[in-house]
């Protein structure tokens, strides 16, 4: 079956470079594109099975919400830190950037040192705020009409907050199944993260993850 391209139809979505109107430089929007694969996580549901730091830092896996702002710190402890997190689909396909661009593809050699891992802070049971480049370029999921597309933008991901609305596009959920992880987007559900079934494209969105032309399911483990 042949791959999709990028923006057609409505299991993908492309993304592009784009500035928010009025917005000083810090805001400006990088923007990936979607195109149809997804990609498995490994990752178990348990406390500490992702790596966690579980005692001061935060209670990642616990099923009781949070009520604190950032849910990062219950009992008043100190806010949870940003940790980093190897991601890889169930194809061995690893990220990088490429032209502003997140892809995944299978390096190799001297090209390993461009992998890209991901920036976590977990904000409630099971969802986390995730960027790349030390949490200053943020994954995020915009509806533009009917249009669904990944971004990464430009903010710095320690100033996001689960309790702004402005802030839930950056909002992922976890689900495990067995080694791996899916991730759903909150501002836009059913949308997952993936990757396409050929190396070298873009990172992207889906809103029909059980597709056999796309990667839903990572491998997700704390560097």
């Amino acid at each position: 079956m042949g791959v999709w391209k990028a923006g057609s139809g409505p299991s993908s979505s492309s993304l592009q470079v784009i500035r928010r109107e009025g917005a000083a430089p810090p805001w400006e929007v990088l923007v990936a594109q979607v195109l149809p694969g997804a990609s498995p996580f490994c990752a178990a549901p348990r406390s500490g099975a992702r790596g966690w730091e579980t005692s001061e830092d935060c209670r990642f896996s616990q099923a009781l919400p949070m009520a604190s702002e950032t849910a990062c710190h219950p009992l008043r402890k100190r806010p949870c830190r940003m940790q980093v997190f190897r991601i890889w689909d169930i194809n061995q396909k690893t990220f990088y950037l490429r032209n502003n661009q997140l892809v995944a593809g299978y390096l190799q050699g001297s090209n390993t040192k461009l992998e890209e891992k991901l920036d976590v802070v977990p904000i409630e049971p099971h969802a986390v705020f995730l960027g790349i480049h030390g949490g200053k370029l943020c994954l995020s999921c915009v509806k533009s009409g009917d249009e669904t597309r990944l971004q990464l933008e430009a903010v710095n991901i320690t100033d996001l907050s689960r309790n702004k609305d402005q802030d839930k596009r950056f909002t992922f959920i976890l689900s495990d199944s067995g080694p791996t992880t899916s991730f759903e987007s909150a501002a836009c559900p059913g949308w997952f993260l993936c990757t396409a079934l050929e190396a070298d494209r873009p990172v992207s969105l889906t809103n029909t993850p059980k597709e056999d032309w796309m990667v839903t399911k990572f491998y997700f483990q704390k560097d």
